[in-house]
């Protein structure tokens, strides 16, 4: 307790004896960053959760997509990201060895190459 009071004390001094141009080059003076835009990084945020709903999807047994199939449909971007996705759900699919999940998923990034 007497060595936070201490330091509190010396910051205190130190701070006070400085001059105001010190205190505008002091190390503790924050940079702003530029901030993503709102739709970006809620894009971003969206397709994560969609992420997430469609890995729950793929571990579920059984052969019904419909649900999965749905969450991909949401996924909000141009075709590239889209088509991004598709490709780490179907790496996914690999893994859990879902080879109609991964037949169904090309034929959609074709259909998606041809709008």
């Amino acid at each position: 307790m007497i060595h936070i009071t201490i330091f509190s004390y010396f910051f205190l001094l130190q701070r006070t004896f400085q001059s105001r141009n010190d205190r505008d080059t002091d190390v503790h003076h924050k940079v702003k960053k530029p901030k993503l835009s709102a739709t970006n990084s809620e894009m971003k945020r969206d397709n994560k959760r969609l992420k997430d709903l469609i890995q729950k999807e793929l571990r579920k047994p059984g052969k019904n997509y419909e649900q999965l199939f749905q969450y991909l449909n949401q996924v909000k971007g141009n075709a590239d990201v889209k088509r991004h996705f598709a490709d780490d759900i179907i790496t996914d699919a690999e893994k859990f060895r879902k080879k109609l999940l991964i037949e169904r998923l090309k034929t959609w990034q074709k259909e998606l190459t041809n709008r």
